[in-house]
């Protein structure tokens, strides 16, 4: 099924959008939260530009900016540059992985569909508006990026795990009307180290390919 990836960046490869369709039925492997402290990764959600305590520049922000640009020749930069500017808005949150010596492993963008319609990177991602996926019910995750280190697939497998349990939580504790979610703008490199996983985490998952 041909559909538009997202935001336009210069790539040439086939990019891919994975739909958990029943979120709250979704359960992480039990193996995971141990590999995870193994690894010593930990996440840390952005949800602010600045430290709200002091107003000063969030310091993650210019790590991520580093990190974006070291991947794939920087061609998410405006992409992300485009989520740190909506930021502050209520339909968009970035998640970071992080070594034990805080330096970024990976990213996440992560982001809803809101009753306005004001966000930016909610007017940028095409599942937004597509039927089967409209009405404010899903959760999204886009642009999925992780440094080529031996963790790299934990951090992936992290990744995913921790943003679809934002969602959950977002679901339980704030009652927030999401019933699914959605993984996408997903490279072919990264379908391969999270197909496994994903299949065997997400059952009924649909796989759509889409070409930019």
């Amino acid at each position: 099924m041909e559909i538009n990836s997202g935001w336009t960046v210069p790539c040439s490869t086939s990019t891919y959008r994975l739909v958990l369709p029943s979120l709250s039925s979704w359960i992480a492997p039990t193996t995971l939260s141990q590999s995870l402290s193994d690894s010593a990764t930990t996440f840390e959600l952005i949800a602010n530009p600045a430290v709200p305590s002091t107003g000063a520049p969030n310091p993650l922000i210019d790590s991520l900016i580093a990190f974006v640009s070291s991947i794939d020749q920087g061609q998410y930069l405006d992409a992300y540059n485009l989520a740190i500017s909506d930021l502050e808005t209520t339909s968009c949150r970035i998640l970071v992985a992080l070594s034990a010596a805080k330096q970024i492993l990976g990213s996440v963008v992560l982001t809803w569909p809101t009753r306005t319609g004001t966000g930016k990177v909610e007017r940028a991602l095409p599942w937004v508006f597509l039927p089967a996926l409209a009405g404010g019910k899903t959760g999204g995750m886009a642009y999925l990026l992780v440094k080529g280190t031996a963790q790299r697939r934990i951090v992936y497998e992290g990744l995913v795990a921790v943003g679809v349990r934002h969602y959950q939580m977002q679901q339980q504790q704030q009652g927030a009307d999401f019933e699914r979610c959605v993984l996408d703008c997903v490279s072919f490199d990264s379908l391969l180290l999270l197909l496994a996983f994903s299949l065997f985490l997400y059952s009924n998952v649909l796989l759509f390919v889409s070409y930019s």
